[in-house]
């Protein structure tokens, strides 16, 4: 997501400072062999929570069906907390026809094994509407300061703009 947020500020002549965060270091080496040499993106190995005390936005992409609802609800307390303009979260949405596709593309076309396990295990992780509703009310936030958005293939977007 990052990589397509800075090729989008470079075409608009935006300047960005873009930090990409991940607990997992192999996740942060992998995102930093895929970007370009020429890419201003600084990719870190850490925790998101304890790294700034405020920015402008907190992007967040296919990371939180990895996590419990207490987390969540701790991530969106702090993304509304750090992030001066809003935030956004884009991941998976809870669905019975893409989790049943993916399971069948990534068989078909003999992805990895580990992808075909952790695909479906993914969607089945992810969350509805009101699973984000009852989150977003759990962080304190006002769910008419939030908006859901609903994205092909089978994203929800959360998105928080102050």
């Amino acid at each position: 997501m990052l990589r397509c947020v800075e090729r989008w500020a470079k075409r608009r002549g935006v300047a960005v400072t873009l930090t990409g965060i991940d607990l997992n270091p192999h996740a942060a080496r992998a995102a930093r062999e895929f970007t370009p040499a020429t890419s201003a993106i600084e990719w870190l190995t850490g925790n998101a929570f304890t790294y700034a005390d405020s920015v402008d936005v907190v992007l967040s992409s296919l990371f939180t069906h990895h996590l419990e609802e207490a987390e969540i609800v701790r991530f969106l307390a702090w993304s509304e907390a750090v992030a001066r303009h809003g935030w956004f979260v884009n991941d998976l949405c809870r669905e019975s026809t893409p989790y049943r596709l993916f399971g069948l593309l990534a068989k078909g076309l003999r992805w990895h094994r580990f992808v075909q396990h952790d695909g479906p295990v993914s969607f089945r992780r992810s969350f509805r509407e009101d699973d984000w509703q009852r989150m977003i009310r759990d962080a304190g936030i006002t769910a008419a300061d939030v908006r859901l958005a609903r994205w092909t293939p089978a994203r929800l977007c959360v998105e928080r703009i102050k």
